[in-house]
């Protein structure tokens, strides 16, 4: 059977790639309050049903208990933003779950030079385009995965499940949350965001924050005044910032406590993503601005972290070690405000018998297939795991292909991954509930 699914894919990996840059080319780019995530969806059922999978199409809004369920994030609107599930076999033995996100982080203001956003190629070993890494490459696998079982003709004893979901983007997470909600649950789920062919069966924790720093307009002129400086918010925030980068350093620094991240060389970094704070002209040069913004990741490692509460407390007591900033943060000079959700860390039981011998047929399908050794490692990124992992009884793991430039201009796949990807897969399948 190993042979055969090797063949076929070698074969026939030319429509692996066809569909994905068909898949890339759809404009599926997330807007935060709004999508264009069925400009694929669309694609994906035509997909599924030339599989002749059973077909459920729904949006978020249509499934029921989703906006009391404690993880659901509120403020989205799903119309015409609908997921995708295809299945094929019944649920009366194991299932296993594919489950990848269609929405795209936008394109606008990006300089692509291999190809256009929308409009892929492959040049060498990668294929270019907006989410061809995160995470068409992913979905267009698993897709071609379970078609090879079906066009094999190897009997499924069990229920395979894709799932392409909308709204991952931005910290949404509500497009996994509605397919469990709605009661796809599983055996083992695997969710391929870009990994690097690693298996991930944690994530980085993650809060996004947009931090305000407060002041006063003008300069000290009276020489004689006992009145202090106002309050500069560029120099706060450049103390802020560097008692940042010490806690980044700080978490870094603890990496051989954590399983997952011991061997990786930074597991943990922030991102800085944008700094706004007075006007550059000739005429304000002699005068303080009165407020600063600052957007900024923070990121913890999933363990020790799994509640918000837990997160904060940790970013909070290395913050107030500074006097001035515990002064400035309690008085309200410097305040913190969320973004979207808190990404607690996803709690994967490794010492779990059954999770082991999903992880262990997943590293030999790995090597039967690609003669290539499988690591276990940590996801140094967030995503929709915790989803699963906390909020569902289906263990999963992030395990995707490796490639370059997410969510900026020139993204890329590698080709030679999905295809490897797909072999996996479709092994993995066959390993777990096909009838051999």
């Amino acid at each position: 059977m190993k042979e055969k699914i090797i063949k076929y894919i070698d074969n026939n990996k030319k429509w692996l790639f066809e569909t994905l840059l068909e898949i890339i080319s759809k404009d599926t780019i997330n807007r935060l309050n709004s999508g264009n995530e069925n400009n694929g969806q669309d694609l994906v059922e035509n997909i599924f049903r030339k599989m002749n999978l059973k077909i459920d199409r729904f949006s978020p809004d249509e499934v029921k208990g989703l906006k009391k369920h404690p993880a659901y994030l509120a403020g989205r609107n799903y119309s015409n933003r609908d997921n995708i599930v295809g299945y094929i076999g019944n649920n009366s033995k194991k299932t296993i779950i594919f489950s990848s996100h269609i929405d795209t982080v936008p394109t606008e203001n990006l300089n692509w030079t291999k190809s256009g956003p929308l409009s892929p190629k492959i040049i060498g070993d990668k294929i270019y385009g907006i989410g061809a890494l995160d995470m068409k490459g992913g979905l267009a696998a698993s897709i071609f995965a379970l078609k090879t079982i079906i066009d094999l003709g190897i009997d499924i004893d069990g229920r395979v499940i894709l799932e392409s979901v909308i709204d991952e983007e931005f910290g949404g997470a509500n497009g996994t949350l509605a397919c469990i909600t709605r009661g796809y649950e599983g055996d083992f789920a695997i969710i391929p965001e870009p990994t690097g062919m690693n298996i991930c069966p944690v994530c980085i924790s993650q809060k996004l924050f947009s931090i305000e720093i407060r002041g006063k307009v003008g300069v000290k002129m009276d020489s004689g005044s006992n009145e202090n400086e106002p309050d500069n918010p560029i120099f706060l925030a450049n103390k802020l910032i560097n008692a940042l980068l010490e806690y980044e350093n700080y978490l870094n620094s603890l990496k051989h406590n954590h399983l997952f991240y011991k061997d990786q060389g930074k597991p943990i970094f922030f991102i800085a993503s944008g700094i706004r704070s007075g006007v550059i002209e000739e005429d304000r040069l002699w005068t303080t601005p009165d407020i600063l913004n600052l957007n900024l990741a923070v990121r913890n490692y999933p363990d020790g972290c799994e509640t918000e509460e837990l997160f904060d407390k940790k970013l909070y007591e290395f913050l107030f070690r500074d006097t001035l900033l515990n002064k400035k943060i309690k008085d309200g000079t410097i305040t913190f405000n969320k973004h979207y959700r808190f990404f607690p860390g996803p709690r994967f039981n490794i010492n779990s018998k059954k999770n082991k011998q999903y992880l262990n047929i997943l590293i030999e399908s790995g090597k039967d297939t690609t003669n290539k050794e499988l690591k276990i490692s940590g996801a140094n990124f967030a995503g929709d795991l915790f989803m699963f992992n906390n909020f569902s009884s289906t263990p999963a793991v992030f395990f995707g292909p490796g490639g370059g430039n997410a969510h900026t201009a020139d993204e890329f796949v590698y080709a030679d991954d999905i295809v490897n990807l797909s072999k996996v897969f479709a092994y993995f399948v066959c390993r777990t509930i096909c009838l051999q």
